[in-house]
């Protein structure tokens, strides 16, 4: 929930390559099941922080496969290069 809100919040800078990586997460939370993408992104774009965002974004955790998946999308995600 933390990187959507950063990547789709109205009153941040846009942060293209956080909603790249939200996408990619989305899609593969679509392929485990996740039905409300279009959802969770428009509750994300109106900053909201409630019961039903951290509901949605335990479910798209659940739907990649858990946390360690989720962790391991996001490692995967890292920009390649530059210095380590």
């Amino acid at each position: 929930m933390m990187l959507s809100v950063y990547a789709y919040d109205h009153t941040e800078l846009p942060a293209p390559s956080l909603r790249k990586i939200v996408d990619s997460i989305l899609l593969r939370a679509s392929a485990g099941g996740f039905t409300q993408s279009d959802i969770f992104i428009t509750i994300m774009s109106n900053g909201e922080r409630s019961d039903r965002a951290i509901q949605m974004s335990a479910e798209i955790v659940r739907c990649v496969g858990g946390n360690a998946a989720m962790i391991d999308i996001i490692r995967d995600m890292k920009p390649k290069g530059g210095s380590q």
